[in-house]
């Protein structure tokens, strides 16, 4: 495309204990996954390998 990264964004989504986290971020960066946790109340976390939508109401 001929965009520098530093001018697009990646989205990449965590699993932890309280559900799904989604999280964009400028192309150029990594996500700290330290500041997530703690962000989060020091929740361990991981990149989701499978992200099921939910309804509202919480059902799948």
């Amino acid at each position: 495309l001929g965009v520098p990264t530093e001018r697009t964004l990646k989205a990449v989504f965590y699993a932890h204990e309280g559900g799904i986290v989604f999280v964009v971020i400028r192309g150029d960066l990594e996500v700290s996954e330290a500041k997530l946790s703690s962000a989060l109340g020091g929740a361990a976390l991981h990149v989701a390998t499978t992200v099921t939508p939910e309804s509202p109401t919480g059902e799948a």
